[in-house]
């Protein structure tokens, strides 16, 4: 310190050893050493001479000692080093190094807390307290501590700031950013305050306020006007609503209000309008699905929205052409039980036409299928497949059509297995055999075949039963007609067994089957002669007398009588007997008058009669 105060009283007083003065043209820098045509680092140039230090003055950048930096040059302090000294250089410069900023003419690395906004003029960035009139607007920076004062915000205002966008639930009206649009200006589109909707605020994008929630002819409004519908709209993600003279084609009225589909209190449509009952004069409701904008035929028209898969109710007079009535609802078939006939659907035929034609008709409908797994779309029918149906119903005839037959009221194109044969049209059960043709079978009185297999007329009997017995089909030969556990027999009594006729109508049966005694049940069925019957044979009668059932009728007749007669003599037997029994158990068991009245007083009894007193056995 006492070194650098040395020479600035030498410098001062001039007592160097040589002055600047005393140097020639070509060196015209003093210094201790001598005169020099230029003083090099680390001096500076203090009146023409190489000093160490300008102390409290500032460095141009010619490295001389000045007094104050030029106009417009900031300084930029840096510690220096002279030997063991330490000092500060104030050099003037153009500009301050990238992300410095200038305070009091100085550059700093950030500005102090009182002066925290910026005043950016040319290329210096300045500390200031507040900004300059021309400039009262701010815009944050991110990359220091305070906030740059501007003339104009490029985008929108908020709060004095410059912004990119409005803060989340705040609108903008010329530029400037606020909770709410003024009452000159209710129209919010797209977080702009409007007059009305125009076409710089596009419909789908308006929104009204709380108080005014409709628009109508461009403007907000607290209720539509009269005769005026109201229809839903999207302005952003939040559902607006607009005051219109008619809805869109794809939407319907409810309670004034334009909707996709009536709700479940109105479910039917009248005049694109939702009702509770359809009118007399239109009580036909004819169902729609889905909503599309051309007709449900052409396969490529129209659009689904994919969440709105539902169906229309239509009051109307009558069904389209392909569909039926059921329950004054049009269908596009009648679903089984149900019967179509004359584009209705009914549970039985009508009388004029009685009788069911199965599978008569050939119903024709079309239907959009969500495909599965894919997603569906608004403006396509991408995820949906539009499909031709076609079905056989069930119809209503007055005869059976050709390659139909009548069986229990409906026409038939094959008969049922309990009536599988066919007589004049109609399918029976034959009562004698049956003759299958091509087609169907018939029933016939006499077989024209050779053969005859369990009442079917054939060419050959089958395999299982090769043999035949009076022309029948049978598994054993006439020789040994009866069968015992799978082999043939000549005689199921010399088996020990009795031949089985309890079937229906079996007595021309070949091939009876052998069965044991106990197999008979005689609660249902009759042994008789080696036989299990179910009838007594022709010529005999059932009586239930001994142990023998089956009698000749003459024999019978006796039986009966005979049966009737000691029965009658029997019951007059028995009725004398039962009388007589029953006298002496009243004689011996009924109480005696005396003991009844052992209570009544003396007098009384007196008057008694006499067979109070009689003795009983």
């Amino acid at each position: 310190m006492e070194s650098r105060l040395y020479w600035i009283i030498k410098l001062s007083f001039c007592v160097l050893p040589l002055c600047a003065t005393q140097c020639p043209d070509h060196k015209p820098f003093a210094s201790d050493a001598g005169c020099v045509s230029k003083c090099p680092e680390p001096f500076y140039i203090r009146n023409k001479t190489c000093v160490f230090d300008c102390g409290e003055d500032f460095v141009d950048e010619a490295r001389e000692c000045i007094p104050s930096c030029p106009d417009g040059y900031p300084y930029q302090e840096t510690l220096k080093t002279f030997g063991k000294e330490v000092f500060i250089e104030k050099m003037c410069i153009y500009n301050c190094y990238n992300g410095e900023v200038i305070f009091n003419n100085e550059c700093l690395v950030r500005c102090p807390s009182s002066q925290m906004y910026l005043d950016i003029k040319d290329t210096h960035h300045r500390c200031v307290s507040k900004c300059p009139a021309d400039k009262q607007f701010l815009l944050n920076n991110t990359n220091i501590y305070y906030s740059q004062c501007i003339r104009e915000c490029e985008s929108f205002i908020s709060d004095g700031y410059c912004v990119t966008n409005c803060p989340i639930k705040m609108v903008h009206l010329n530029k400037k950013c606020m909770d709410s649009c003024p009452d000159s200006h209710t129209i919010v589109s797209n977080g702009q305050c409007f007059q009305e909707c125009n076409d710089h605020s596009i419909l789908s994008a308006c929104k009204c306020p709380e108080d005014r929630p409709y628009l109508e002819n461009k403007t907000c409004v607290t209720n539509c006007s009269e005769l005026v519908q109201i229809k839903k709209y999207l302005a952003g993600k939040e559902e607006e609503y607009e005051c219109v003279n008619e809805c869109n084609q794809e939407l319907v009225v409810y309670n004034k209000t334009c909707v996709d589909k009536c709700p479940a209190d109105m479910p039917l449509l009248m005049n694109r309008t939702c009702v509770k009952v359809c009118p007399p004069d239109q009580n036909i409701i004819v169902v729609v699905t889905p909503r599309l904008t051309c007709n449900i035929t052409e396969p490529e028209c129209g659009w689904i929205p994919e969440a709105d898969f539902f169906e229309y109710l239509f009051c109307k007079d009558s069904c389209p052409e392909n569909e039926f009535i059921f329950n004054q609802t049009c269908v596009k078939f009648c679903s089984h039980p149900l019967i179509a006939w004359n584009r209705s659907c009914f549970t039985t035929c009508p009388a004029s036409v009685p009788l069911l034609q199965s599978g008569g008709i050939t119903v024709q409908y079309h239907k959009w299928v969500k495909e599965k797994g894919k997603m569906g779309s608004v403006y396509g029918k991408s995820g949906f497949s539009f499909y031709t149906t076609e079905i056989k119903a069930d119809t209503c005839a007055d005869t059976c059509v050709d390659q139909t037959f009548y069986f229990n009221g409906s026409c038939l194109p094959s008969c049922p297995s309990e009536a599988n044969h066919v007589l004049e049209g109609k399918c029976v059960g034959c009562a004698k055999f049956t003759l299958n043709g091509d087609l169907y079978a018939q029933c016939v009185d006499e077989c024209p075949t050779k053969f005859i297999n369990d009442k079917v007329c054939v060419d050959k009997c089958p395999e299982d039963k090769a043999h035949a017995i009076h022309n029948k089909c049978s598994k054993c030969p006439i020789e040994k007609p009866f069968e015992l556990n799978n082999k043939c027999v000549k005689n199921c009594r010399e088996e020990g067994a009795l031949a089985d006729y309890s079937c229906e109508n079996c007595e021309d049966s070949v091939s009876v089957k052998c069965i044991n005694v106990q197999a008979c049940n005689e609660t249902v069925m009759i042994n008789y002669d080696g036989r299990c019957l179910k009838y007594c044979p022709d010529g005999y009668l059932f009586i239930d007398f001994l142990w023998i059932r089956c009698y000749k009728k003459k024999t019978s007749i006796i039986i009966l009588v005979t049966s009737l007669l000691l029965s009658f003599v029997v019951g007059i037997c028995y009725r004398k007997l039962i009388q007589k029994y029953m006298y002496f158990m009243y004689a011996c068991f009924s109480i005696p008058a005396e003991i009844k009245n052992a209570d009544i007083p003396f007098e009384e009894q007196q008057v008694i009669g006499i067979k109070v007193f009689e003795t009983r056995l």
